[in-house]
């Protein structure tokens, strides 16, 4: 865990620019919300995980509504919706009743299934991934600092998730090459 929380405090440390330091801690308020989510759903025993995705993904929407009123938006919902392109409405709509309930599904069903120490460490794998998705089809570009960040908390995963005894071997094995 310490060499992923270094690769986490190398990203830190690219705040300004494209990464704000709201950004980071909302990121690190969402890491903290899904840990006590998985909690949660490990102690729900037998339920069955689809629908108890399906019925609490109505209760986001509503902070989701609240939150810009909170700001400076001074744009309506349905303005927002009225200009939305149509890959973007698709897009919402696939995300939030398909691809997210589904995906919560999943991983709540290996959370029931396996301890915390097997499954909550690929949790790790999301923000990174986010990140190369957003680099591959946006094209966004970041420094070396942050890729080297998502490298560390990978190999922290790596260290976490390989037994022992294969990342002893390997590691003997090339020191001996």
């Amino acid at each position: 865990m310490i060499v992923a929380f270094s690769g986490l405090a190398l990203i830190a440390l690219t705040i300004g620019g494209d990464l704000s330091l709201t950004a980071l801690m909302l990121a690190l308020a969402a890491a903290f919300s899904s840990a006590v989510g998985n909690v949660l759903v490990k102690h729900t025993g037998g339920v069955p995980i689809l629908p108890l995705m399906v019925w609490s993904s109505l209760i986001p929407p509503f902070p989701a509504l609240i939150v810009p009123r909170m700001g400076n938006h001074r744009d309506s919902l349905l303005q927002a919706i009225c200009h939305a392109s149509l890959p973007s409405i698709a897009a919402v709509f696939y995300l939030g009743s398909l691809a997210t309930p589904v995906a919560y599904a999943v991983w709540g069903n290996l959370r029931q299934r396996y301890s915390a120490v097997v499954v909550s460490p690929f949790a790790l794998l999301s923000p990174c991934t986010g990140v190369l998705a957003s680099a591959l089809i946006f094209r966004e570009i970041f420094g070396p600092l942050r890729y080297v960040g998502m490298l560390l908390i990978l190999g922290g995963l790596a260290i976490i998730v390989l037994p022992r005894r294969r990342v002893s071997r390997s590691i003997i094995g090339a020191r001996q090459s």
